[in-house]
C-alpha cells in the first residue's frame, strides 16, 4: 500500500495550447489502492485559465475533466501514472498537489511555457488591451503586436496611415541584460529587458497625446485587475518602471510616415528573474 509519492520532473517547458510533457506521479512504500478505496491525488494549476490532464494515463478523473483542479484516483493496483498541462497562455505557473491520505507531498513542480521574452512583452500589450481607459483611446487592431504569429502575415504595421488608423501604438524591444547568477541571490538568474512603447497621433493639439499617456500608465499600473508591479507575472517579474518618455512632434520622422503629427516614446524597463538550474536545464528542451 501506498504510503507517499513524488511527481517528476520538477518542471517541464510546454506550449500554449498544446498538453506539455507528462509529469508522473509514482508511488513510495508499494501500489495505489485499488480504484474505489478513496485515495486520490488532486493537481492544480496557479494560472486558472489551465486544463490539467490533458493526455494523462493510469488514473481515473473523478474531478472535473477539464480546468485547473482536477483529482486523479489510480488505476487499479497502480504504482505509476501520468497527467499533462495544457496551458491557456504564456508564462510560468506552479502545480501544486494535495490528497486525503496523509501521505507524504511531493514539492510543487513548475511548467514553463514559451520563452520568458515574449511572456513579459506580451504581459505589456495584455495589460493595455484589457484596460477600458486604454481601448476608448485606441482600436484593437491599431495595438501592434509584433509578438503575433499573425503579424508578418498580415504586414500589420502600415507605410502610410490614414486618419482611421490613428492613435496607433507599438511595442517595440529595445536594450536588454542577463546576469547568469543573481549578485543578491546566486540560485536566480537575472534578466532585464527596455521597451519602447510608440505612440503616434493625428493632430498636434497635446491633450489628446496626454490622454493617451496617462491611460498607458494606469493600464500597466491595473495588470491583471488589482495595483500591482509585475505585470500580473508573479514568480517571473520583479517590477518595471518607465524611466523616462519623450514626446516629439516635430522632428522624428521614422514613424510619422508622411505629415507633422505627435509622436510619444514611453520607455518601460521590466526586470524579470528565473531559477538558474531550471534555466540551465531548459538547455536540453527546444523551446515552443
Amino acid at each position: 500500500m501506498a504510503t507517499g509519492y513524488t511527481v517528476s520532473p520538477s518542471f517541464q517547458a510546454g506550449s500554449v495550447g498544446i498538453a506539455s510533457g507528462l509529469f508522473t506521479v509514482a508511488s513510495i512504500g508499494g501500489a495505489f489502492n485499488p480504484a474505489g478505496n478513496g485515495q486520490t491525488i488532486t493537481a492544480t494549476s496557479s494560472n486558472s485559465s489551465d486544463n490539467v490532464n490533458a493526455g494523462g494515463s493510469g488514473a481515473t478523473t473523478i474531478g472535473p475533466s477539464t480546468g485547473p483542479i482536477v483529482t486523479f484516483q489510480p488505476n487499479i493496483n497502480g504504482a505509476i501514472f501520468t497527467f499533462a498541462i495544457n496551458p491557456s497562455s504564456a508564462g510560468i505557473r506552479s502545480i501544486s498537489f494535495t490528497n486525503n491520505q496523509g501521505w507524504s507531498n511531493p514539492s510543487a513542480v513548475d511548467l514553463i511555457v514559451g520563452d520568458i521574452f515574449t511572456t513579459v512583452s506580451q504581459a505589456i500589450t495584455t495589460a493595455l488591451n484589457q484596460a477600458p481607459i486604454f481601448t476608448a483611446l485606441v482600436k484593437t487592431n491599431n495595438l501592434i503586436d509584433m509578438t503575433s504569429s499573425q503579424f508578418a502575415k498580415l504586414n500589420q504595421f502600415k507605410a502610410e496611415v490614414q486618419p482611421g488608423d490613428l492613435p496607433e501604438v507599438i511595442l517595440l524591444q529595445t536594450n536588454w541584460g542577463f546576469a547568469p547568477f543573481a549578485s543578491h541571490n546566486s540560485r536566480t538568474s537575472d534578466f532585464a529587458q527596455t521597451y519602447a512603447l510608440i505612440m503616434t497621433l493625428d493632430k498636434l493639439a497635446s491633450i489628446p497625446l496626454n490622454k493617451l499617456k496617462v491611460a498607458a500608465c494606469a493600464a500597466l499600473m491595473n495588470a491583471g485587475g488589482s495595483p500591482r508591479g509585475d505585470l500580473s507575472l508573479p514568480g517571473l517579474v520583479r517590477g518595471f518602471n518607465i524611466p523616462m518618455g519623450a514626446d516629439d512632434g516635430l522632428n522624428d520622422k521614422r514613424f510619422k510616415r508622411g505629415r507633422i503629427r505627435w509622436l510619444s516614446t514611453m520607455v518601460i524597463h521590466v526586470e524579470f528573474y528565473m531559477n538558474a538550474v531550471q534555466l540551465a536545464a531548459l538547455s536540453q528542451v527546444p523551446l515552443a
